[in-house]
């Protein structure tokens, strides 16, 4: 599926889904189920309901079951990393505030090692910021 992140996807999708009628015939984890996952988790699609349109219409219906579990499935892993990335955004802009008022003027290499951080950094840095008397005291690595 080398055309996977391809803009006209739905389009070669829509052949594929065609000629996976004769694959029905074949017990569905040996090829059908294993192609939708692939595609449900790595096509860029703005919007999938077409592509579901095609499996309801050319495939049998355990076939749409499944693919709507995997999708429900998919659905929830992504409000699930939208969460995350939520509260790291709020945590990042958290710091930056308590750092602000701390400190006042910040230089804008300290902005950019917040952006560049991770969890474990920030978390050290949000406790290295209690004590700190100057900022290089919350970055500099002990």
């Amino acid at each position: 599926m080398k055309y996977i992140r391809s803009k006209d996807l739905l389009n070669r999708l829509e052949m594929l889904v065609e000629n996976l009628h004769f694959a029905a015939q074949l017990p569905l984890d040996q090829y059908i189920i294993p192609t939708i996952q692939y595609i449900l988790a790595k096509a860029e699609l703005e919007d999938y309901e077409p592509f579901f349109k095609l499996i309801r219409q050319h495939l049998p219906k355990s076939v749409e079951n499944t693919t709507m579990t995997l999708a429900d499935q998919l659905r929830h892993e992504g409000m699930q990393q939208g969460i995350l990335q939520g509260m790291r955004k709020g945590e990042y802009e958290l710091f930056k505030r308590q750092l602000q008022r701390k400190f006042s003027n910040i230089e804008q290499k300290y902005y950019t090692l917040i952006e560049g951080s991770n969890a474990d950094d920030l978390l050290n840095w949000g406790e290295r910021l209690i004590d700190a008397k100057t900022i290089e005291d919350i970055f500099t690595d002990e």
